[in-house]
């Protein structure tokens, strides 16, 4: 089973690929490649983006103060954000 999950700044989770994304890109027929070949594949082709968008999950982050404030998933169908308010936040 193949699961690319990928990171930036604090440890802040931005993208998740699951197996279902891997099974109709073969990304084990790319053994061989470096991370960073597969991935400009990936994002520069039209076919490879959009299913991204189907399949995977994509996260965004508070510059300030590195909290999660949206995040879209195949479950969710849309994106949702959260509002910063005091020490909790709201799902709108």
């Amino acid at each position: 089973m193949v699961l690319l999950q990928r990171y930036i700044g604090q440890n802040n989770l931005v993208k998740i690929l699951p197996p279902l994304f891997h099974g109709n890109v073969f990304t084990l027929d790319h053994v061989g490649f470096t991370y960073e070949e597969i991935n400009s594949k990936w994002n520069s082709d039209e076919y490879y983006q959009n299913l991204q968008k189907q399949f995977g999950s994509f996260f965004g982050y508070d510059d300030m103060s590195s909290s999660l404030i949206e995040s879209c998933t195949p479950e969710q169908g849309n994106k949702f954000t959260f509002i910063i308010n005091s020490d909790f936040y709201d799902l709108i």
